[in-house]
């Protein structure tokens, strides 16, 4: 048990435990905002349903933007400062078990998003190739102001009804037997719908928000109503295109409602709750104005100034050192006998001056002057100081945590730190001892530096 204990605290003096503390943490306040904001998202839309377009309400769903911003202010830091205090304390072991569990869930939802993808691509390789006959493909795709080259259409035995998919290539995948189970018509209104969410990239952001979704838990609780105002806004805008064929487009939606879910990406067909809101959506229709909701605006310029402000201001309570693998300071351990008979360890420093005579750091390595050291050390030896080791230290960051004026400053540090064992010395001589980990360190101070600026 003790071995276990020893393992979990020295995994949590490592910079790359206090990266994924803070990214969980991160996750923790974007999911609080998620929720508040997503409250307010219903709130306006409940409010206002009959002042707010389709396109509105597809493009308030931006505010969740914000969720980023607002969990960068000064007031979390009564949330984040608790926690990582945690990791220089006797905490830190539920620390340690609460992380394990937060990437581990996180890292199978990943995987099984990188999975399906993976055979979803392989499946669509394999289909039967489309049979463009009239030119529908051009037509369609010339009216919504694509370019038909770049759009990938096939058959499929797997999926019951029209899905548009895919991040990057846009494909939509048609049921095997299309010809036999639609009009022409109604093949027109199909092969619209899917291609007005490719030229909204409906099927990008879905495949953005599922990615997310892996780490920010919370989204998961909004996917359905996030896919319900896409497809309204995408029928609202086929029925743009061809306004003559409502009431087959209505009666099409009647007619593919399932609760199909063998692809995750935009199928047509639907839930019988989502198709009734759909159904109502197109009975109210109302011509949109092409161009973006002022929220989406808002949304994405305060994300972007955000990012740049915290570049420029890191965490006040955060002071990463990024001369940590440059500059170390030098102590010598001693070992004492106490009253007790007990032997006692103490730590004595040298020296600044001296310190600096000891030593040199390069892009490479820590090299340590030997016969410097062992001349620096020996007027200690002489006075009867039992010197076991000598330790070399660098203070990687600081943290204030304790903003409480009326107590002594908390500031934990965390240092780099080499020892050379005295009875180590007289082997190297009048050679230098290195310690190429050095320029590892670089890396450390990168990561602090990212906890200070972003997360």
């Amino acid at each position: 048990m003790n071995s276990i204990l020893g393992q979990i605290n020295t995994i949590c003096t490592m910079p790359v435990f206090f990266l994924l503390v803070a990214l969980v943490v991160k996750c923790l306040l974007l999911s609080i905002y998620c929720l508040l904001i997503y409250q307010g998202i219903r709130f306006v839309q409940k409010k206002f349903h009959n002042h707010m377009g389709a396109r509105t309400n597809y493009y308030v769903w931006y505010g969740l933007l914000l969720s980023f911003p607002l969990s960068c202010c000064k007031w979390n830091d009564s949330i984040k400062l608790p926690i990582y205090r945690a990791i220089h304390q006797e905490w830190r072991a539920v620390l340690f078990i609460a992380v394990a569990f937060w990437l581990s869930i996180s890292m199978l939802r990943l995987a099984k998003f990188i999975v399906h993808t993976w055979r979803i691509k392989q499946l669509i390789a394999a289909a039967a190739p489309y049979r463009d006959r009239g030119n529908l493909k051009l037509r369609v795709a010339n009216t919504v102001g694509l370019q038909e080259k770049y759009i990938h259409i096939a058959a499929v035995e797997w999926v019951g009804s029209p899905v548009s998919y895919g991040m990057f290539k846009k494909t939509i995948l048609l049921p095997a037997e299309y010809e036999k189970k639609y009009t022409s018509l109604e093949l027109e209104l199909l092969l619209l719908h899917e291609m007005v969410h490719i030229k909204n990239r409906d099927t990008m952001k879905l495949c953005l928000f599922s990615l997310i979704s892996c780490f920010i838990w919370v989204l998961r609780l909004f996917d359905r109503p996030f896919k319900r105002d896409i497809e309204i806004l995408c029928d609202n805008q086929v029925i743009g295109f061809q306004n003559n064929g409502r009431n087959t487009y209505g009666e099409l939606l009647i007619k593919e409602c399932s609760t199909q879910t063998v692809v995750k990406g935009l199928s047509f067909s639907d839930s019988y709750r989502t198709i009734a809101s759909r159904l109502e959506a197109l009975y109210h229709f109302k011509p949109e104005k092409p161009g973006y909701a002022v929220v989406s605006i808002i949304s994405f310029a305060a994300l972007a100034l955000s990012l740049l402000w915290l570049y420029h201001h890191p965490a006040s309570w955060f002071i990463p050192n990024d001369s940590s693998y440059k500059k170390f300071d030098v102590n010598m351990m001693l070992a004492e006998t106490n009253d007790l008979g007990e032997l006692e360890y103490t730590m004595l420093p040298l020296p600044t001056d001296v310190a600096d005579q000891v030593y040199t750091v390069s892009e490479e390595a820590l090299q340590v002057n030997v016969p410097a050291l062992s001349r620096a050390i020996k007027p200690y030896q002489d006075e009867g100081l039992a010197i076991e080791e000598i330790w070399f230290q660098s203070v990687v960051y600081s943290m204030d945590l304790d903003e409480d004026s009326f107590n002594p400053v908390d500031m934990a540090q965390t240092y780099v730190e080499y020892t050379l064992p005295c009875s180590e010395l007289e082997q190297y001589g009048e050679d230098y001892r290195y310690f190429p980990q050095v320029q590892n360190q670089k890396g450390s101070v990168f990561i602090y530096s990212l906890i200070a600026r972003w997360l």
